[in-house]
């Protein structure tokens, strides 16, 4: 189950040093209370500047969520395609409708794991063979080769196991999508100089503020910190949005999706739980 947002780290985290933050402001007020004598177009264009790096960041992170939720959709219709085929076309007994829902569900929970910190075929269900380096394609061609195996045995038709595998294809193509997002991260100039500019706006409104906020200078500190805080975090949670964290996607609800649609779809039972650990 995941955390709500108000119990998670990273919030407590920015409540922390947002409570440093009006300390220092606090501290600033003291020791200069007349403030730095600004521009006023001077403190437009900081401000238009830093909104305009944490937008162009924060919407390029949500593209990457998007695009990966987009990708992660599209692999549960297919897996529901491929079966409703399959039990179709083929028309398997009950060993061969379990071990069809085996492979799909073990490639939605493999692809999970890859996507992270690397599957095991030991954990995936109806799989206890060597490890291989690329779970996924190994599972596909599983598929694959099973498929085949119905042509040469006369269970289905040439023209039938191309449809098959129009289905079949998307599986790694939807891989190859995610493998995509998860390797090419966001230019590291624009994270380094987001968070610098965010850095530096936090250390300079006290400075450019006290004079006219007085002591509510000390709550706009912190509340500045803490929203703009947060905002970093959002954005660099979306940028990497495979993990278990909770601005990620929730990919073991998507698995469990897969699971018991291709379960009903192949009448076979649905596992019982989720094979691996969340």
């Amino acid at each position: 189950m995941r955390r709500r947002f108000w119990s998670s780290s990273v919030v407590r985290l920015a409540l922390l040093i947002s409570g440093v933050w009006c300390v220092y402001a606090a501290l600033v007020l003291l020791l200069a209370p007349r403030g730095i004598s600004t521009v006023p177009i001077l403190d437009a264009g900081l401000a238009l500047m830093l909104g305009l790096l944490m937008t162009i960041r924060t919407n390029r992170s949500y593209e990457r969520w998007w695009e990966g939720r987009t990708l992660w959709g599209t692999l549960v219709n297919a897996s529901r395609n491929l079966a409703v085929k399959v039990a179709v076309y083929a028309q398997p007994d009950e060993r061969e409708a379990r071990r069809m829902h085996e492979l799909l569900t073990a490639f939605a929970y493999g692809l999970r794991d890859h996507l992270r910190e690397g599957a095991r075929l030991a954990d995936l269900p109806g799989d206890d063979t060597d490890e291989v380096q690329h779970i996924p394609s190994l599972l596909v061609k599983r598929i694959e080769e099973k498929q085949h195996a119905w042509v040469e045995s006369g269970r289905i038709l040439p023209e039938e196991l191309r449809m098959l595998d129009l289905e079949t294809r998307i599986l790694l193509d939807v891989c190859g999508g995610c493998e995509r997002i998860r390797k090419t991260a966001l230019p590291h100039s624009l994270t380094w100089i987001t968070r610098l500019s965010v850095a530096t706006a936090l250390l300079l409104i006290p400075w450019f503020l006290g004079a006219e906020l007085g002591w509510g200078i000390v709550p706009v500190a912190g509340l500045a910190a803490f929203l703009m805080l947060v905002s970093e975090a959002v954005a660099n949670a979306m940028e990497h949005p495979f993990g278990r964290e909770l601005n990620q996607l929730d990919l073991t609800s998507i698995c469990e999706a897969i699971d018991a649609s291709t379960a009903e779809i192949l009448e076979v039972q649905a596992a019982p739980r989720d094979p691996t650990p969340a």
